[in-house]
């Protein structure tokens, strides 16, 4: 592995860099609504910073995973969603999969910023158990008939479109039973329940539940193959949870950043908290934890681009990077002490955020299973996974 970053990938981690601390690090005091993080998405297409992981020939930045690592390290550095404001939410590499005319109505127009959609997956029965989804697409001549209820589909109020997935085989399901599906949220049937309130505070991009009664779709609503449908969303997982744990690492380092500076200048019984040595094995110890989950990540991501099939090792990533930046965000609470429990400082604000990350894109147990899985096969410890 090549340990130098591409000069190319440098400027755009600086760019980006640049891009948050002008215009999204000021507001962070006061917050942004959603209006304002329009206009800050419409800037950042205006500043080419808009779906930088997007295919170049649909009009994005082509930006490989390496690259999108580099920028979710610089989103993880401020508690407004940054990667909603530069488009970066979106896992455009479902849309790839789609045919000529899907790529003109959905995913040019999504690059463009004109259109917004969600990805709906997990049900009330089924979050990690992605098989075991129950919602169906029964094909009636040239149509498909969907029914069934969805659960935890983020942006469903701001959408107006959605990749779907349904079970179109019961008896194949995860093999060669379950399609992706592309429609317009307006389609009738089609309804959002309930918008959910989280700890997180997400707002009207936050989770819903939708419902199915019938809905009818024609046959090129089919997102890929027939039956292709947990292949497109097992390789769009891998991809999330590679920049989950670089957005873990951009956290971190902000996170102990802040608190190295306010251990410093706060003087306890007449010296400085940072010259307790107790606390400064808190800083080395999130120092060589976030330097352990930068190597991990990247060289992830690099196999990601060579080609390589690391979904065991995005398990990797994806758990010890939301483990280890609980920690260091518990940290920095703790130091701080009373301040660090307020919302002066917004490190409670990106605590109730990341603590979501140990659930989302599959808990932590979930990955424990799937690492420990590629052990008993091989017999033997075989990381990096070959």
């Amino acid at each position: 592995m090549e340990f130098t970053i591409p000069e190319e990938l440098k400027l755009l981690q600086q760019t980006v860099r640049r891009f948050i601390a002008e215009e999204l690090t000021p507001l962070e005091r006061q917050g942004a609504p959603y209006e304002k993080q329009l206009e800050l998405r419409k800037r950042a297409r205006d500043l080419g910073l808009f779906m930088m992981h997007a295919p170049a020939e649909y009009g994005g930045g082509d930006v490989n995973t390496l690259g999108l690592a580099l920028v979710y390290e610089e989103i993880g550095k401020t508690i407004l969603p940054a990667d909603f404001i530069l488009g970066m939410d979106q896992p455009v590499n479902l849309m790839t999969f789609g045919t000529p005319e899907q790529i003109e109505r959905y995913l040019r127009p999504a690059i463009r910023g004109e259109r917004y959609w969600g990805f709906a997956l997990s049900e009330p029965q089924s979050g990690s158990d992605a098989q075991g989804i129950e919602t169906t697409a029964v094909r009636d001549g040239d149509e498909w008939v969907l029914n069934g209820r969805k659960l935890w589909i983020s942006r469903m109020m701001v959408a107006d479109f959605v990749v779907l997935f349904a079970v179109t085989d019961k008896q194949k399901r995860a093999r060669g039973g379950i399609s992706a599906f592309i429609f317009d949220k307006e389609t009738p049937g089609f309804q959002v329940l309930r918008l959910l309130d989280t700890m997180n505070e997400d707002g009207i991009r936050g989770p819903t539940e939708i419902l199915l009664e019938n809905v009818r779709l024609p046959h090129t609503a089919l997102l890929g193959r027939e039956g292709d449908g947990f292949k497109l969303m097992q390789g769009r997982l891998g991809v999330q949870r590679t920049a989950m744990a670089a957005r873990c690492i951009g956290m971190s380092e902000w996170a102990l950043d802040q608190t190295i500076a306010y251990a410093k200048q706060r003087v306890t019984f007449g010296a400085p908290v940072a010259d307790r040595q107790g606390i400064q094995w808190y800083f080395a110890d999130a120092a060589v934890n976030i330097h352990a989950t930068r190597l991990m990540t990247y060289h992830c991501a690099w196999k990601w681009d060579r080609g390589d099939d690391v979904r065991a090792e995005a398990s990797v990533v994806k758990l010890f990077a939301t483990e280890m930046c609980s920690k260091i965000l518990d940290m920095a609470i703790q130091v701080h002490g009373g301040i660090g429990y307020t919302k002066e400082l917004g490190l409670e604000k990106m605590y109730r955020y990341q603590r979501r990350m140990r659930i989302v894109e599959g808990p932590s147990e979930i990955h424990k299973n799937v690492i420990a899985r590629s052990l008993l096969r091989a017999g033997k410890y075989n990381m990096p996974f070959s």
